[in-house]
């Protein structure tokens, strides 16, 4: 079977595609805090664009829609994650990167983040940095799959995240030796 992990990794439509299953991948404890309705609005606004995501002004568009909402609500998840998407479809992994890192303070349990942490690191070439990040959200995968029964609806998806950053971190270690 030929090896077409590198190619899905650096196909902008495949990591947005990832980016988007991660998001809504793995529940993590949610606070009870409710966002400023007007970053809703913005982020409603700029969730419009994105059957217009391979666009260029749409994207910058939404971008500026998004920093507009999280500038309002400097806690809003779902602000900076979308704004992450938008980012890595322009290939801005330097903005994605600043974006990913708000988002690890903002959740810093969701090993999801970590995962994407780790696919923006790798494509800014910091193979050292993708390693930490991945490694971090192994280990998170680990001790939530730990306390998870296999019925539970997640278990399956974990245990294929976990698969695929064993994988990943086998191919990194050989790059890093």
């Amino acid at each position: 079977m030929p090896d077409v992990g590198g190619y899905i990794m650096t196909n902008p439509k495949y990591i947005t595609l990832l980016f988007l299953l991660i998001v809504f991948s793995c529940r993590q404890d949610q606070k009870d805090e409710k966002p400023n309705p007007l970053a809703v609005r913005l982020n409603y606004e700029a969730m419009k664009m994105t059957p217009f995501i391979s666009n260029s002004d749409s994207t910058n568009k939404a971008i500026s829609l998004l920093n507009k909402a999280t500038l309002i609500d400097s806690n809003y998840f779902l602000g900076y994650y979308n704004k992450l998407i938008f980012y890595s479809e322009l290939k801005q992994f330097n903005n994605a990167d600043k974006t990913v890192q708000k988002l690890i303070k903002l959740r810093p349990n969701a090993h999801d983040i970590y995962l994407t942490a780790g696919i923006i690191k790798e494509q800014l070439g910091d193979t050292i940095n993708a390693q930490f990040y991945f490694t971090k959200s192994f280990d998170i995968c680990n001790k939530v799959l730990d306390t998870m029964s296999n019925l539970n609806k997640d278990y399956k998806m974990l245990i294929d995240n976990k698969i695929w950053l064993s994988t990943k971190l086998r191919q990194i270690s050989h790059l890093t030796k």
